[in-house]
């Protein structure tokens, strides 16, 4: 359906009054009153919406503007189901190096200032002023458009995963991230692990007594640094290369003893197509191999973390319909990118098998620092292009 009976400026011109309204309030410890704000703004436009719960707090809040669908969010209804997600909560504003108020949203030349700003409030608030629009146009829907603000994003997905736990689910999904208003079709999986090195106690003054559990890791992480080298030629046309890196590295207890102990973590990022179980394979190898090399080695590997790394089809319709609103709204075609971090589509795709595109303004490089920023010009556009786009695809 073209976007020409509606005004998608007007979703620009509101968007910022959002963002600013949003980053004035913290939500680095919970929600809840961000929700309040975007709910007040639901009732107003008479949008459906519903609230979740998660440990009696408020969480997620889903809203929709198309034809009534069955329950809350469910999969039944007539025609496609485009979801736009984005996270309320942000990281901690920390205690330096801010030189503004990080809840004050400061405007200056083209920018908007304050935590969260740019990861992901101003992707967050340009979704919100597209769905108002759209609700208050009257423009008739073949299909339904969903607002699913989640919590968590910040600290493992925990509100994405709640939403699909509890039945939202759609056609395809736009996760608002900052992505420099460039589609990104596929990103980055992640797995973190330990390597533990057990040695033996003894006074310094006689290391042959004891076995030197860092002087041990040493060898461990010169081997791994060789297995990072051959990571790296795992490539994937859009997301890029492989990676891996010894990230932190601890252990002794005293400068007089000889370290009984040690442990280093892993960051380990996989392009779609690598397997969990390939890459800890890999590194369980190495690990194998050094006690080969060396039989007084004892070491053990533990996962911490997981999360698998997606991808899109380039060519399947969303992203299709995202890229003629993009160049609808700034003149030129953005192409498609990998995004370098991991988010909520790793949910979505896996989980869900929910076909999704990464989208949104800001520099993902100013996200977790200090004096945040996203420029205005990009969220205004944002807005607009969420609105066409939801247009084009439904």
């Amino acid at each position: 359906m073209a976007a020409q009976t509606f005004d998608p400026a007007e979703a620009s011109n509101r968007s910022i009054s959002i963002l600013r309204d949003l980053i004035a309030i913290p939500t680095y410890q919970d929600s809840e009153a961000a929700i309040d704000y975007l709910v007040g703004r639901l009732e107003e436009q008479r949008i459906r919406y519903h609230v979740s719960l998660r440990e009696g707090r408020k969480y997620n809040l889903i809203a929709e503007v198309g034809p009534e669908r069955p329950g809350d969010g469910g999969s039944q209804g007539p025609g496609k189901v485009l979801i736009l997600n984005s996270h309320i909560d942000t990281v901690p504003p920390g205690s330096h190096g801010w030189t503004r108020d990080p809840f004050k949203a400061e405007i200056q030349d083209d920018r908007i200032y304050g935590l969260g700003a740019c990861d992901a409030t101003a992707s967050l608030a340009a979704m919100v002023a597209a769905l108002e629009v759209l609700a208050e146009s009257g423009v008739p829907l073949a299909g339904t458009v969903v607002l699913a603000a989640v919590s968590g994003e910040e600290t493992g997905g925990l509100g994405t995963q709640l939403a699909l736990a509890e039945g939202l689910t759609g056609t395809a999904a736009i996760v608002g991230e900052p992505t420099s208003l460039i589609p990104k079709v596929a990103h980055k999986g992640v797995l973190r692990c330990y390597v533990d090195v057990q040695g033996k106690a003894a006074h310094a003054s006689a290391p042959r007594l004891g076995i030197n559990a860092i002087s041990k890791m040493a060898k461990v992480i010169i081997a791994l640094d060789g297995l990072a080298e051959a990571v790296e030629t795992h490539k994937d046309d859009v997301a890029g290369h492989a990676s891996l890196a010894v990230t932190t590295v601890g252990g002794g207890r005293a400068l007089n003893i000889i370290p009984d102990s040690c442990r280093i973590s892993i960051d380990r990022r996989l392009v779609p197509g690598e397997t969990e179980e390939g890459a800890l394979s890999e590194i369980e190898s190495v690990i194998a191999q050094c006690k080969v090399n060396d039989p007084d080695l004892s070491a053990t590997v533990s996962k911490l973390r997981f999360l698998p790394p997606s991808k899109t089809d380039p060519s399947h319709e969303l992203v299709s319909a995202l890229r003629r609103a993009t160049r609808t709204a700034i003149g030129a075609d953005p192409g498609v990118g990998g995004f370098e971090a991991s988010c909520d589509m790793t949910f979505l795709v896996n989980r869900a098998g929910i076909p999704t595109v990464i989208f949104g303004p800001g520099d993902l490089s100013l996200a977790h620092h200090a004096d945040e920023f996203v420029e205005i010009r990009q969220v205004r556009l944002a807005a607009e292009i969420y609105a066409r786009a939801v247009m084009e695809y439904l």
